[in-house]
């Protein structure tokens, strides 16, 4: 009688742990969405009601009963009443300090016209005392009606006792007042550099305030620096959370420094940034030479972080009419310049085919 009941109460037992591991067969999800349009974005582009996921792991798609055995009494489920849900958005070409230090400069973002341009420098001007540098980004003549860049006299009419230099969206060019140019010294007689031009008064040759690619450092160069670690750090939270607030998960951060590279890591080790990011060095260089020497980093602090890639730039921007064409602009007596003889860029780019690093070439 004993050996019978031990027998039943082993197999009650045995049953039991049979059943508890079949329920404990599906990884149970922290988080689910339920009742939601969900785009997968697969090879048919199909669409789901609900996704489990645990951790930073998706576990699931599918329709709202296909996900309930994901769901346990911890998993937090939010009804999405029939709200969207899409993968995030990674954007291939970005500059990451840049957007972030935009938002502490004048934002000439979205002006509409050339007074609307003046009238936010005034209002700065206004605010800056006198012989300070008024600094910005943003500007694009072609959303203007009268689609013709800013000038040096347009500036001096709202600020003629700043030293100016408001950088065109593109960042391939800016224009500056008259007293930047002479605290340059950038006169008539001034030859335009390696890479760059100095745009100027069809009928007099005085430069116009123009300023193209590497035109531009004969005036960043005296510019009070703007690269410590308070500053670096600073703008990669803004510009976080800019990317985040439009949706992007993921940025590919296109010409850096390895000493930038090291705050980031240091940002993304703390939490401080949830973006992830995939770095390229800014190259021919010192720093791109080191890429070159160590190799990638590849998936840093769980995925947050990877480094290898190697950008350069070999000529400007359409825009500013410094992008390299087989015939002249239609509105500009100009095809381009390059910024790099072959000779400078080939040893980085053969060596880095050889190492397996991506490079991202601006041309």
């Amino acid at each position: 009688m004993k050996t019978i009941m031990f027998n039943s109460i082993s197999t009650l037992i045995f049953i039991a742990l049979i059943f508890s591991y079949m329920g404990c067969g599906k990884q149970k999800a922290d988080l689910v969405l339920k009742n939601g349009i969900i785009y997968t974005v697969d090879e048919n582009n199909s669409k789901a009601e609900a996704i489990a996921i645990a951790g930073d792991k998706i576990l699931a798609v599918g329709s709202n009963a296909d996900i309930e055995e994901y769901v346990d009494d911890n998993t937090q489920v939010i009804d999405l009443q029939r709200k969207t849900v899409v993968p995030g958005f990674v954007d291939a070409h970005y500059h990451f300090l840049g957007v972030g230090r935009r938002e502490f400069q004048l934002n000439l973002d979205g002006t509409r016209s050339l007074e609307e341009f003046l009238a936010r420098v005034k209002a700065e001007a206004e605010k800056t005392p006198e012989g300070e540098w008024i600094r910005g980004r943003g500007w694009i003549e072609e959303d203007w009606l009268i689609k013709e860049f800013p000038t040096r006299w347009d500036l001096d009419k709202v600020a003629p006792n700043h030293l100016v230099f408001l950088g065109r969206a593109d960042g391939h060019s800016a224009v500056v007042n008259s007293l930047t140019l002479q605290k340059a010294g950038i006169t008539k007689d001034t030859p335009d550099p390696e890479g760059g031009q100095i745009l100027r008064d069809p009928s007099t040759g005085e430069p116009n305030g123009m300023l193209l690619d590497n035109a531009m450092e004969l005036v960043t160069r005296l510019m009070p620096p703007d690269t410590s670690e308070e500053m670096i750090r600073k703008y990669a939270r803004k510009a976080n959370d800019i990317a985040i607030a439009y949706g992007l998960t993921q940025i590919h951060d296109m010409g850096t420094s390895w000493r930038t590279v090291e705050i980031l890591k240091d940002m993304v080790k703390k939490g401080e940034l949830k973006l992830r990011l995939h770095e390229y060095i800014r190259g021919p260089g010192k720093d791109a030479d080191r890429l070159l020497e160590e190799g990638p980093q590849i998936g840093l602090f769980n995925h947050r972080l990877t480094v290898r890639g190697i950008k350069i730039t070999i000529d400007g921007a359409l825009g500013s009419r410094g992008a390299v064409l087989l015939e002249p602009y239609r509105d500009a007596d100009t095809r381009g310049f390059f910024t790099y003889k072959d000779e400078e860029i080939y040893p980085t780019i053969k060596k880095a085919l050889e190492k397996g690093i991506q490079m991202a070439i601006h041309a």
